[in-house]
């Protein structure tokens, strides 16, 4: 679905008429953005290798380069891993390699949705649900019966994300033998 069908089917969902589309449209745009980087963010993570260079102080920074954070990092002429920290305000990270090109492993931001014919890069089956997400943003902050509603929608925006998650090579964790003691019997 492209974005603008996704809005469509929002207006629908609400019982709206399509013709008063030009009314919501910028709204629609916002909720459906919030409710595609969130999916993005949370559900699916997705991660890619990218080559970053450290200032003359180890520091990188993040500022415009669709990173939401680095997960590892390394110097391929040194063959090791780089240690890194954070940094508070979340825009850069610091390290102890100055003028250094190092590979990360990042969890990138992808682009938001723009243009009516703008398509989310997550499969069909979640299109839908960014349509719950724009319902379910609209109706939040009314009356108590559309506050109710309201969560109808986001329960089937989760529901649909956590497939999404589950469908995921990452997005599923399990632990055996979690909490199994081992006894050791005396020689």
């Amino acid at each position: 679905m492209t974005l603008a069908q996704i809005m469509k089917t929002a207006l629908k969902m609400l019982d709206e008429p399509p013709e008063d589309m030009s009314e919501y449209d910028e709204l629609f745009r916002l909720y459906a953005n919030d409710g595609y980087q969130r999916a993005v963010g949370t559900y699916v993570c997705p991660r890619e290798m990218r080559r970053l260079t450290t200032d003359a102080n180890g520091r990188i920074d993040l500022h415009g380069t669709g990173i939401r954070r680095i997960i590892r990092l390394e110097d391929d002429a040194l063959h090791c891993s780089v240690f890194f920290r954070p940094e508070e305000d979340g825009c850069g990270v610091s390290t102890v390699m100055p003028g250094r090109q190092l590979t990360a492993l990042c969890v990138v931001r992808w682009p938001d949705l723009v243009q009516d014919s703008d398509e989310p890069r997550l499969p069909s089956f979640a299109h839908p649900a960014l349509a719950d997400y724009i319902c379910y943003r609209h109706l939040s902050s009314g009356s108590m019966v559309k506050q109710k509603r309201a969560q109808a929608f986001y329960a089937q925006y989760v529901s649909a994300m956590q497939r999404l998650s589950a469908d995921s090579p990452r997005g599923t964790h399990r632990h055996r033998n979690l909490y199994a003691a081992t006894a050791m019997k005396p020689l």
